[in-house]
């Protein structure tokens, strides 16, 4: 038997936890890794490493991958997980008996890498680059990437760049050695004022070698930057800086502008780096010169609406010259093009229709615009399916009176079914007879605000739960309501909708209190994606039950803090107010609030609120707290690669460091 097999063997799985659940499954999963098969690799992953995090069994994992490299298992896959393993070492994710036992298992995994990064190839690459996450390497490892510096090209790259990151690197007068030895340097964070000049003056060699966008992303890596020639990848790292920081020096936008205004051509991702700045005016001033230059693929969103819709936010008039940009572009393509459909993005991955997105802003155009806009609704097919022609007459919809009345009859034609252009009752007739789904009815109920309409709305809904029509239906216990939320109740599954037909047909007063509880406490669990939402809830009924039933939701708040994914921070912060036994070691409870911190989509009022709350009722993790924060904002470079220079999580940091140290 294998020693890999044979670690494996010993190794107790169900007394191991991943992210959902024993371990149990890893043998067989670890078995295809082995065999190279395709996805077993993101499946360990995935649940012994969730989202960067450590969990119980990542220990043995390791272990066990190790074990294969050193059998002659091919070395590509198991290298991956290791490399995952030492990020979230060094990035300090997960508690503090798993990471210190993942860093030994870690420790005991280098003399298997030794003899791959001696032979050479791809796989030597691979492991020269994940050194850098390892720690300071011993004598034996440093010796090999030593060696290794003589072997050219790729591997003696990465070697030379991981001795600099650990401050190892033997010194040469080769630039191809020195230049990717203060590429490490930078990496770490302690770049000297001649690393600056010798990678500039190098800056074609780094270019060669790999892509400059990532130096943006460390400390003086501005400097050196804009000592490069302007480039799609350079104003990538520059861009990319000016985020972290959460401004732009006028030395970059200048560097910015150069390039998104040469000859070169924006290409939309380009382009989208742009609008994820704050909006100071040199970001304004770049947004407005790189829409014209876009000559790209249209893939999601059109530069020309993005800006005016960017513009239109700040209040800078500018937007309508761009406006106008994008209907002109729309007009003279429609016959050629795909689709000339105008979507305007603002941030990263969010695409709005130039219309919606415009009269969410609430601007109104002048007159010369509203007049193109007219002609394009009058020259358009009326049976043409663009939303952007839909999304524009709805915003016409929203202008006074004298823009609207010109183009009134096109703007009808195209958006019938909008309660605005009825002009009778007949008018508002023939909307209800055409309807024919909650997007027609619920502007109509919202037009008129009759029950009739509303119940029309709630029955196109179809049984399933719409949070417009929940939020806004007038008479909170209408019987027809109340039937809709029971039917939830009795055929979804979807957690979150369970809890809002929870509150409507208790507040209703057609469900007990009592049984509302129940049901509510019951989603209170770490497997619920939405347990945030449970506990939220149910803290809001806690004054209308007795002890015992409090102390049933204690009990599995106290649950989900200590094994959930998600919404930890907001189901500790329920639990900290009912009184609740803090279930969780300070070491744990200090990574548990900073993960949330870092990662949680919903924002940090929850963690910070937390903090808040256990800083007079923990003091021991209190501490915990405010030396892991310090530790994360002093720069300690094994553990803020991700922090180090982003202003907005330090910020975060920053604010639940001050709460603690008010106690």
């Amino acid at each position: 038997m294998t020693t890999w097999k044979k670690t494996m063997k010993a190794v107790d799985w169900k007394s191991f936890r991943h992210a959902y659940g024993t371990a149990e499954d890893l043998p067989d999963l670890l078995k295809k890794l082995a065999k190279g098969k395709k996805g077993a690799f993101h499946d360990i992953e995935a649940s012994a490493m969730h989202q960067g995090g450590l969990w119980p069994a990542a220990v043995p994992v390791v272990e066990v991958v190790t074990a294969m490299i050193g059998d002659g298992v091919a070395p590509k896959q198991p290298l991956k997980l290791i490399r995952t393993a030492a990020e979230a070492v060094g990035n300090g994710l997960g508690s503090a008996d798993v990471v210190e036992a993942t860093r030994v298992a870690l420790d005991k995994a280098v003399p298997v890498l030794i003899p791959v990064l001696a032979a050479g190839g791809r796989d030597a690459v691979k492991v020269a680059d994940l050194v850098v996450h390892l720690g300071t390497p011993g004598p034996e490892l440093t010796a090999a990437l030593v060696d290794a510096l003589d072997s050219g090209g790729k591997l003696s790259w990465v070697a030379a760049r991981t001795l600099g990151h650990h401050d190892l690197f033997p010194g040469s007068d080769d630039p191809r050695l020195t230049v990717p030895a203060a590429l490490g340097r930078f990496e770490a964070g302690h770049a000297t004022g001649e690393d600056v000049e010798l990678v500039a003056a190098h800056a074609d060699l780094v270019t060669k070698r790999e892509n400059p966008s990532w130096i943006g992303s460390v400390p003086r890596g501005e400097e050196v930057l804009l000592a490069m020639e302007p480039s799609s990848e350079v104003a990538h790292g520059l861009l990319d800086a000016a985020e972290r920081s959460r401004s732009i020096t006028p030395a970059v936008a200048s560097r910015v502008a150069e390039f998104l205004t040469s000859s070169e051509e924006v290409g939309e991702y380009d382009f989208d780096l742009l609008i994820r700045l704050p909006r100071t005016p040199e970001v304004l001033d770049a947004i407005d010169q790189a829409a014209p230059r876009f000559d790209g693929e249209i893939l999601l969103s059109q530069p020309h609406a993005s800006a005016a819709l960017i513009l239109a936010e700040a209040g800078d008039p500018r937007w309508e010259r761009h406006a106008e940009t994008a209907i002109r572009w729309a007009l003279e393509h429609r016959d050629e093009a795909e689709s000339t459909e105008l979507y305007a993005s603002k941030d990263i991955g969010v695409h709005s229709p130039l219309g919606i997105a415009l009269a969410e802003v609430g601007v109104v155009p002048g007159r010369e615009l509203a007049t193109l806009i007219g002609e394009a609704l009058e020259v358009l097919d009326p049976q043409g399916k663009e939303f952007t022609w839909w999304s524009v007459a709805r915003w016409a919809a929203t202008w006074p009176a004298e823009l609207q009345e010109p183009l009134r009859a096109a703007a009808k034609r195209l958006n019938p079914l909008n309660p605005h252009w009825a002009d009778s009752e007949a008018d508002l007739q023939r909307i209800r007879d055409e309807a024919k789904d909650t997007r027609d009815l619920i502007p109509l109920a919202r037009h008129t605000g009759l029950l009739d309409d509303w119940l029309a709305a709630l029955a196109a809904t179809e049984g399933t739960h719409h949070e417009k029509v929940d939020e806004q239906f007038p008479e909170r216990d209408h019987p027809q309501l109340v039937a809709w939320w029971q039917g939830i109740l009795a055929d979804s599954d979807h957690e979150q909708e369970q809890v809002a037909a929870l509150k409507g047909v208790v507040e209703a007063g057609a469900m007990p209190v009592a049984e509302g509880w129940d049901r509510v406490v019951a989603l209170v669990t770490p497997k619920n994606y939405f347990v945030g939402d449970a506990a939220r809830l149910a803290s809001e009924w806690s004054d209308r039950v007795d002890d015992t039933a409090r102390a049933g939701l204690v009990e599995r708040l106290a649950t989900v803090v200590a094994e959930a994914e998600y919404d930890r921070a907001e189901c500790g912060t329920v639990l900290v107010r009912l009184g609740g036994q803090w279930p969780l070691s300070p070491e744990d409870t200090a990574t548990m609030v900073i993960r949330d911190l870092l990662t949680n989509y919903k924002g940090p009022d929850s963690a910070v609120t937390l903090c808040e709350l256990l800083r007079d009722q923990e003091p021991e993790a209190t501490e915990q707290f405010a030396s892991r924060m310090r530790a994360l904002l002093e720069g300690d470079r094994r553990l803020v690669p991700s922090i180090r220079e982003d202003e907005e999580k330090q910020a975060r940091l920053r604010r639940c460091l001050g709460l603690l140290e008010q106690g």
